[in-house]
């Protein structure tokens, strides 16, 4: 009795394995014509997935097909618009300085020149080849030269900032002495800005007794003016008016910043290593009157590393919260921050930079950006 309960229960077994395999044989006879046509890696990917859920899936290939289509035909049209536009924005580099060599005196150009730095707005006898542009060119040291007049007039903190940071990477003797330097800083004092610049010169020279002497006088700046704004709209200005081109002025003041904040790294650096009440001081100017976000955390940071050490402090609940805020709003105004390369843009980006604060400048700039490129997917963008 018990073998032929065996018998039955291996044959009904049997039974319906090949019933299995005879449906799922059609099932796979079916899949296989209907991805005639789907990419070789596709299908096979299709095919697994199918033997191991056993879900017919006769319809997807075709839908897949299509995705992948469609998404070559986008990566090849994003491709393509890219080579046009670089071809484009190439020529448009060669004619607009043509036109600044051949319309304007050296004068006339000397402004943009003393801004950007760029060798190719000043004579043809101060300009290097493309591939060798020494640091103590004559272009640079003509830089230098504009800039240290120029923070001599006490013009603005700008231009202090400028010739110190334009020291810091081509020293040149002839202007570049410690005393003119230190007078130019003083002229500025209050301004953190123009201390973070020295900052960063005595460390390319290596003088770290210096920084600590220049710390110490930078915490008691009680500002830190947004020249980066500044910057920006005295570049704007000057090449609209040399090149009558708003979108390649607009690229100028986005693509040679003239303050960059370069010391800010190296008084971190020398805080996390000696610390003490300056840098806390710096800390707070940083933090309260920075419109900078790496500023504003870097400010943030410096606290929170004096509270530590010195104070013995662990609840930093605040000081994080408001790093994180920070962080969250660089993500969200910088992550695919696609510029059009129009002149509608341009303008717009040159119209709002009475908003100081970086964070809602950006938002600003996004916003408008998506809208132009929404109605407009092929424009060029930087």
């Amino acid at each position: 009795m018990k073998k032929w309960w065996l018998v039955v229960f291996i044959s009904a077994a049997v039974l319906l394995v090949y019933i299995v395999m005879t449906v799922y044989s059609n099932e796979s006879s079916d899949l296989t014509v209907n991805s005639s046509n789907i990419d070789p890696l596709a299908g096979q990917s299709e095919i697994e997935k199918t033997s191991q859920d056993f879900i017919p899936t006769t319809d997807k290939p075709d839908l897949d097909v299509e995705l992948n289509k469609s998404n070559n035909l986008l990566a090849q049209d994003n491709i393509d618009n890219t080579a046009k536009c670089k071809d484009a924005f190439e020529q448009l580099q060669g004619q607009i300085f043509d036109k600044i060599n051949s319309t304007s005196l050296l004068e006339e150009r000397l402004p943009l020149f003393l801004l950007t730095g760029l060798n190719e707005l000043v004579s043809n006898s101060l300009v290097t080849s493309p591939d060798d542009r020494p640091w103590n060119s004559p272009a640079k040291k003509l830089q230098l030269e504009l800039l240290k007049e120029a923070s001599e007039d006490g013009e603005s903190p700008l231009y202090t900032q400028l010739y110190i940071e334009a020291c810091a990477t081509s020293d040149v003797p002839e202007f570049c002495k410690d005393e003119d330097l230190t007078a130019a800083a003083e002229n500025s004092s209050d301004n953190i800005s123009v201390w973070l610049s020295l900052i960063n010169f005595y460390r390319n020279q290596g003088d770290f007794e210096k920084i600590e002497e220049i710390i110490e006088k930078a915490s008691s700046s009680v500002r830190l003016d947004n020249l980066q704004s500044e910057y920006y709209q005295e570049v704007f200005d000057t090449a609209l008016t040399l090149t009558g081109s708003p979108k390649y002025s607009a690229y100028l003041m986005l693509n040679y910043t003239g303050n960059r904040l370069y010391g800010l790294n190296v008084l971190k650096k020398y805080c996390n290593e000696k610390g003490g009440e300056s840098c806390f001081k710096i800390g707070q100017v940083l933090q309260k009157y920075s419109s900078r976000n790496e500023a504003k955390k870097a400010g943030i940071e410096l606290q929170i590393d004096y509270f530590r050490e010195t104070l013995n402090v662990t609840d930093f609940s605040s000081e994080k919260e408001a790093l994180k805020q920070i962080e969250e709003k660089v993500a969200s105004n910088f992550n695919d921050l696609n510029i059009p390369f129009n002149d509608e843009m341009a303008y717009f980006l040159a119209d709002n930079l009475s908003i100081l604060d970086e964070s809602e400048y950006f938002q600003t700039i996004k916003q408008k950006a998506e809208s132009i490129i929404t109605d407009n997917p092929s424009l060029c963008t930087w």
